[in-house]
């Protein structure tokens, strides 16, 4: 949303994802920057999106998808039918017909047995396409481009009945794959420049870029080091402690 500073009221809004059923919000931070003559708001969402809106209106510029987001998940098909093809009758609204039409994320879901993980009854068992979304971290900016992390780190997890405080969904275990990419795009036209792909870990907390190197800080405790305008893996040091 955008407010009006002098009064608080909202100047405009943009709705990323219809109906979410998967804690799919834009919690990190945004960029301002000017794109196509327009002045924008660029913005990266846990849905694997990111949006130049128009800073003025919330009308989008140009809208980037990482194509390296896992989008056929079993038992979410964000995007996409049940066959993978996002052309797909099913396919409404970049979510399936049958997600928009659940009150929750595992409702009625086939995976839900009694008696499941050491005793506790299935409340809710679900495998989410990512506890920890696909664009959660910060992004950086300079003259050229825009880096930003994006991660696929899936996990099956039970939601539970809601309680007055803290979170009623736990992990039960994470599933493959686990992976994270760099990406560099052009801020002006949204167009993708580079990527760089990690095996193996996931990716939060944010990517700087500084002399030319990016510096991205991943799940396994190590600081990658890449170049600014080809994303070569220049160096990468270990700290020990995962960025989460």
């Amino acid at each position: 949303v955008a407010l009006q500073v002098d009064t608080g009221k909202i100047q405009w809004w943009f709705h990323s994802n219809p109906h979410d059923l998967w804690d799919w919000d834009c919690s990190w931070g945004g960029i301002m920057a000017k794109a196509q003559g327009t002045k924008v708001l660029i913005k990266g969402c846990k849905n694997g999106m990111a949006y130049a809106l128009n800073a003025a209106t919330g009308e989008p510029v140009w809208v980037w998808e990482a194509p390296t987001t896992w989008r056929t998940a079993p038992g979410t098909n964000y995007g996409v039918g049940p066959d993978g093809d996002p052309n797909h009758p099913d396919a409404c609204c970049r979510m399936t017909f049958e997600h928009m039409n659940k009150d929750w994320m595992n409702q009625n879901s086939p995976d839900c047995a009694a008696n499941l993980h050491d005793g506790n009854d299935c409340t809710g068992i679900a495998v989410g396409p990512n506890a920890w979304a696909h664009i959660e971290s910060d992004m950086a900016i300079d003259d050229k481009h825009i880096y930003m992390g994006v991660q696929n780190s899936p996990r099956q997890f039970q939601i539970k009945p809601v309680v007055d405080f803290g979170n009623q969904g736990s992990t039960i275990q994470q599933i493959e794959p686990k992976n994270s990419t760099i990406h560099a795009f052009d801020w002006r036209t949204g167009e993708e420049v580079w990527a760089t792909y990690i095996e193996g870990v996931s990716y939060r907390g944010g990517v700087m870029v500084s002399g030319g190197v990016v510096y991205a800080y991943a799940s396994d405790g190590n600081m990658y080091m890449l170049d600014a305008d080809t994303g070569e893996i220049l160096n990468k040091k270990l700290f020990g402690i995962p960025v989460l």
